[in-house]
């Protein structure tokens, strides 16, 4: 063969140019097409959607508080986001920091029970078989199951569970993910759920349900992954009946019973365990990884007692008072005690507790650094 002239040469550095070119943009274009599934794959899973559907809903314009009330059956004052949703009766109102209705979800259940999380709120007829979801704007989903509903969860992220009974098993849990799609399914003939708790990221669910052994009640903590088929995690519980279950923002399933306080890993594994007062009135279960017991006659010399616990079950604080206590809850570092006569505010470790000067409140929510409350004129929004 010939010896290759400049020209070749020259030739054949254009072509590897041309190759190096479109082998770069091909590369480019298959980088950008990557970004924008996993983008549109994430904002699928998170629903972005309804989360910028209450993004601008917080926008609406409002004449500001207090706002009248007179025509509800108030239960309790769930916070969404800055937001709150007054939870009633007959139905759910969602209303923002500027007074506004955002939306009105009226409901025909027998025994409404609503739980909010990730800007929606999820009402279900416990007993019955209806179960809805809701934004701050719009109905997103409605569900008739075959079996009488027991329990429901959500979490952050968007996603729920539904546990009911199922014909040929005692129990069954479904969970949707944030799109209201089915992901998941068990059932289990061991025994009759009645607690759900979803983790914080929507990954894995912890149910209690309960069984007669021998002419006692065993309750029973099944613990599931959404990337596992089998059980990750079983505990039972003898002669103690299940109050709440929550996971903290660590991953650990934080458990109320009537007995005790305890704390599990992701896979049922028990890393802390305290005693419940035998005359336990009021609990919070926090997910920021704080426990609240209010125990005791506040009629009594003594008064009603107040504890606080970490994550790991240690007493931080306590105290106590001679006043009735209707709710505690903990919020973005503070605790709010509501009792007949006074809101008290504390810090989380119950170091500290002192009374709120202002008008008598029913229902409160804590929102940040403010609070949504009921009061005699109505739904009210102040600084704490």
């Amino acid at each position: 063969m010939g010896k290759a002239t400049e020209f070749d040469k020259l030739r054949k550095r254009r072509r590897i140019k041309r190759a190096f070119r479109r082998t770069t943009m091909l590369m480019i274009f298959g980088a950008i097409a990557l970004s924008l599934f996993l983008i549109w794959s994430v904002a699928y899973q998170l629903d972005f959607t309804s989360r910028a559907q209450n993004f601008f809903s917080s926008l609406k314009p409002g004449s500001g508080f207090p706002v009248a009330v007179d025509d509800m059956n108030v239960e309790k004052l769930l916070p969404l986001g800055k937001d709150v949703a007054v939870i009633t009766t007959s139905g759910n109102y969602v209303y923002n920091s500027r007074g506004a209705r955002l939306a009105t979800f009226l409901n025909s259940y027998n025994i409404p029970v609503t739980h909010a999380a990730g800007g929606k709120l999820l009402t279900f007829d416990a007993g019955g078989n209806g179960l809805r979801v809701d934004n701050k704007s719009e109905e997103l989903y409605q569900l008739t199951t075959q079996g009488k509903i027991t329990a429901g969860a959500i979490c952050e992220t968007g996603a729920f569970a539904v546990a009911d009974s199922d014909q040929g098993s005692l129990g069954r849990v479904t969970v949707y993910n944030a799109q209201c799609e089915e992901m998941y399914r068990w059932t289990t003939g061991k025994c009759h759920l009645y607690q759900l708790a979803l983790d914080q990221n929507g990954e894995m669910f912890c149910a209690a349900g309960v069984q007669v052994a021998d002419g006692n009640l065993v309750s029973q903590l099944h613990f599931h992954h959404f990337n596992k088929d089998e059980e990750a995690g079983y505990v039972e519980l003898p002669d103690e009946l299940v109050l709440s279950l929550c996971w903290n923002l660590s991953g650990r399933l934080q458990v109320i019973t009537d007995r005790s306080l305890r704390v599990y890993d992701k896979n049922g594994v028990e890393m802390a365990r305290a005693d419940v007062p035998a005359d336990l009135t009021n609990f919070e279960n926090s997910p920021n990884g704080f426990i609240y017991l209010a125990s005791g006659d506040y009629r009594a010399a003594e008064g009603a007692l107040v504890t606080a616990y970490d994550e790991m079950l240690r007493q931080t604080g306590s105290v106590r008072l001679g006043e009735k206590i209707f709710s505690l809850q903990h919020d973005s570092g503070h605790l709010l005690l509501l009792t007949e006569n006074q809101l008290y505010l504390g810090d989380q470790s119950l170091s500290q507790l002192k009374p709120r000067e202002g008008q008598e409140l029913f229902y409160v929510a804590g929102v940040g650094n403010h609070l949504y409350g009921i009061a005699e004129e109505g739904l009210i929004y102040e600084g704490l």
